[in-house]
C-alpha cells in the first residue's frame, strides 16, 4: 500500500505553427504527459497494477446462509468521505445566493410519483385522547431526483452537486419541469407573459424558469393578474422563440446518505428524494 501525494497532466511542449495562407503545418504540436504519480516513498515493483483504496468499516451485522453443501456470509461495508480529496469543482449559476441548476427529471416509466407531506407528528398521550402537531406551516412536495450518469465526467458533476449540499439542508433551485406553462403571447415579449388562467392560480409561486432556444433563464414575478404574468428580467425576445415555461421552486435533500447503483461501462444511477421548500 502506497500513498500519492501528486498527480501528473497533461503540458503542451511544442506549440502547433501554421502557414498562414496555406494553412500547411509547419511544426506539429507536441503533447507530453508529465510527472506522473509521485508516491510518498519509492517503491520497487514488477507488473503492478493500480487500484484505489479507501476506509471502510462494517455497516451491520454479517449475515449467513449455510446448509449441508455450502456456506456464505454476507458483510456490508460503508465507506467514510473523511480521506476522500477535496472536491474541486466549479461553482454552478447562482440565483438569490443559492445555486441554480437545469437538470431535468427522470421518469419511473410513464410519469413521476410526488407525495403532499405534512410532516405529522402525532402524540397518543392517554387512551382515546391524542394530540398532533407539524414543523411545516403547510404541506410540502416530495419528489424522487432520479439521476442517470453516462460517463465518469457526470459521475464527478454529481459528486459535486452532493458536496454543495454540506447535507440535506443546504437549498437548490430547479424548475418544476412537471407544471409547464401555456403563453398565448404572439411578437416580442418584453416583461409581460400572457397566460391561459389556469396556471396562474398559485398565488405563492414567485419564480419562473423559461427556456429559450434551448437555454434557460431564472425570472421572478413582480406582478399577477388573472391572465398575465410581470417578470424580471425581461426577455425581448420573439414568442416563438420560447420552448417552456414553468414554475421554478426551492429543494433540498430530504436524506441523509446517497446510494449508488453502478450498472458497468462507466454508467451508474442514482436516486434520492427532495422536498419542495417554500420561497
Amino acid at each position: 500500500m502506497v500513498q500519492i501525494t501528486e498527480i501528473g497532466r497533461y503540458v503542451v511542449t511544442q506549440q502547433e505553427i501554421r502557414d498562414p495562407q496555406t494553412q500547411e503545418i509547419i511544426q506539429p504540436e507536441i503533447v507530453e504527459y508529465q510527472d506522473g504519480l509521485r508516491l510518498f516513498a519509492p517503491i520497487t515493483v514488477t507488473n503492478a497494477t493500480i487500484t484505489p483504496i479507501r476506509i471502510c468499516i462494517i455497516d451491520g451485522d454479517v449475515n449467513i446462509a449455510a446448509s449441508g453443501f455450502y456456506a456464505g456470509q454476507q458483510i456490508m461495508f460503508r465507506v467514510l468521505a473523511e480521506d476522500l480529496p477535496e472536491v474541486e469543482g466549479e461553482t454552478p449559476t447562482q440565483y438569490k445566493n443559492e445555486d441554480l441548476y437545469f437538470k431535468p427529471l427522470l421518469l419511473e416509466g410513464d410519469s413521476i410519483e410526488m407525495t403532499l407531506n405534512q410532516h405529522q407528528v402525532i402524540v397518543d398521550g392517554d387512551v382515546g385522547g391524542f394530540t398532533q402537531f407539524t414543523h411545516w406551516t403547510k404541506p410540502r412536495y416530495l419528489k424522487p431526483f432520479k439521476s442517470l450518469l453516462k460517463s465518469q465526467a457526470e459521475y464527478n458533476q454529481y459528486r459535486n452537486f452532493l458536496f454543495r449540499r454540506m447535507g440535506r439542508y443546504k437549498a437548490f433551485w430547479m424548475p418544476l419541469y412537471e407544471r409547464h406553462i401555456n403563453v398565448t403571447n404572439t411578437g416580442t415579449i418584453y416583461n409581460v407573459l400572457n397566460t391561459d388562467t389556469a396556471y396562474v392560480l398559485e398565488a405563492d409561486r414567485k419564480h419562473l424558469a423559461i427556456k429559450i432556444n434551448g437555454t434557460w433563464s431564472a425570472h421572478e414575478i413582480t406582478a399577477k393578474t388573472a391572465n398575465t404574468l410581470t417578470i424580471s428580467p425581461a426577455l425581448n425576445v420573439a414568442a416563438t422563440a420560447i420552448e417552456a415555461v414553468c414554475y421554478l421552486g426551492l429543494y433540498r435533500l430530504a436524506a441523509d446518505a446517497v446510494e449508488f447503483s453502478f450498472l458497468g461501462a462507466n454508467m451508474s444511477q442514482v436516486n434520492v428524494p427532495i422536498v419542495e421548500l417554500s420561497a
